[in-house]
């Protein structure tokens, strides 16, 4: 996170010191760019953490909202996990065939040029 930012304000923040007309139009691009990533950061460095350690889970507190609220919830997470297991199960899948995964990409990747 800390490199990536500093690699996109290193980017960005000597666009907004520009000189001549092109300086001029690019000037509050670069710094409210290169200010907004910093913001960024730091709302995640510092705001973040303590908002995750306040916030209830219910996996551990067991408590889910009711009404049609908790009910779209539940539906989501329900969702949300049966992607992850047909996601480990494609991997697994690949990882026992990784030289039919890497022929079909290779495949894929020669076959876009076309």
């Amino acid at each position: 996170m800390l490199a990536t930012t500093l690699s996109i304000v290193a980017v960005f923040l000597p666009v907004g010191f520009m000189g001549g007309i092109i300086g001029r139009f690019f000037h509050q691009f670069g710094i409210t760019v290169a200010a907004a990533v910093l913001l960024s950061m730091f709302i995640s460095f510092t705001l973040d953490p303590m908002l995750s350690s306040v916030w209830p889970d219910p996996a551990v507190h067991g408590k889910l909202p009711g009404g049609p609220l908790g009910r779209l919830l539940h539906w989501f997470e329900r969702l949300v996990q049966r992607i992850s297991d047909l996601y480990q199960k494609m991997l697994a899948r690949a990882l026992a065939h990784r030289g039919k995964t890497l022929a079909a990409a290779l495949g894929i990747f020669v076959g876009s040029f076309s």
